[in-house]
């Protein structure tokens, strides 16, 4: 697959929108990664504070460009995997806007 970039007199192809929400989905898959599996290691550099600044950074710019749906985020009822806790939790802490 081949995406067509800025260049003087080309436009985007057509599916560059999907391509990118799809590349942005896999994204999020690597930081539920790293928090499922690595955090104990994420702690011992004593690097949560950036870790987590990134992530909200990440949500926050997936959020604004809509490149992320609610069910990406919140992952299914009763799945290991998902940051609902964690985005109710900075939604309370006033870090994420209410959607």
């Amino acid at each position: 697959m081949s995406l067509l970039f800025a260049v003087p007199g080309r436009d985007f192809s057509q599916n560059f929108p999907s391509t990118v929400k799809h590349v942005y989905r896999q994204l999020l898959r690597v930081f539920a990664h790293l928090y499922h599996s690595h955090y104990p290691q994420i702690l011992h550099l004593r690097s949560e504070g950036h870790f987590n600044s990134l992530f909200a950074h990440f949500l926050a710019f997936g959020k604004e460009y809509e490149l992320l749906e609610t069910k990406d985020i919140k992952g299914q009822p009763g799945s290991p995997v998902g940051i609902g806790a964690l985005w109710e939790k900075w939604k309370e802490m006033g870090i994420l806007e209410s959607s």
